[in-house]
């Protein structure tokens, strides 16, 4: 029974600082004109290949003036992005996975008597991690502190240039599909799996 209490109160405790950080405003994001992918893909340990397609929704709803200030936009403004993301993942040894992910942009937008509707291929990202674990660690009943153990993954990802940009020859900003860069990050992922079977 003590070890049921201490799995409800950890749910209850990651629970409520996910909640919390979802309704602070000072950790919404600020948007930055683009149509890169903001995932990954990551397969299980033992799968050898995986195709992956998933559907993004922005609307954006005001900017972020030199000041820092967030401004509304226009009365009538009505500022929309929509991507399907199309991504392929393959093992590359034991240990070693790599994942190209390309999305499809649609820009529909209205603003101050503008309206703009393009479309076509945004950034494409590229991923390469690295599971530093040997075996899957899926824990069904959580009895002590080791049982909380992660399963660690280490990457990078190339993000790649293949939209349309302010650096292109654009007739305003609302017909961007991309950032207009290459641009790198490291990642890490811990993941830990608790469940208490009943």
């Amino acid at each position: 029974m003590a070890g049921l209490r201490f799995s409800l109160r950890a749910i209850l405790l990651v629970g409520i600082a996910c909640g919390s950080s979802f309704t602070s405003p000072e950790s919404w994001a600020a948007s930055c004109c683009g149509g890169g992918s903001s995932s990954s893909l990551i397969m299980p340990k033992f799968s050898r290949a995986m195709v992956d397609m998933s559907v993004d929704m922005e609307d954006y709803n005001g900017f972020w003036d030199s000041q820092g200030d967030r401004r509304p936009d226009p009365e009538g403004s009505d500022l929309n992005q929509y991507r399907i993301n199309l991504g392929y993942a393959h093992r590359l040894g034991s240990r070693w996975q790599g994942s190209v992910i390309l999305p499809y942009v649609w820009n529909n937008n209205e603003y101050t008597g503008l309206t703009s509707n393009t479309q076509g291929l945004g950034d494409t990202t590229l991923n390469l991690w690295y599971e530093a674990f040997d075996n899957v660690t899926c824990v069904w009943k959580v009895r002590n502190w080791a049982d909380l153990k992660p399963a660690v993954y280490l990457g990078g990802s190339l993000t790649v240039p293949t939209g349309t940009s302010r650096f292109d020859d654009v007739s305003n900003s609302f017909d961007i599909t991309g950032r207009g860069f290459y641009r790198l990050d490291a990642n890490q992922i811990g993941r830990a799996s608790c469940r208490e079977r009943v």
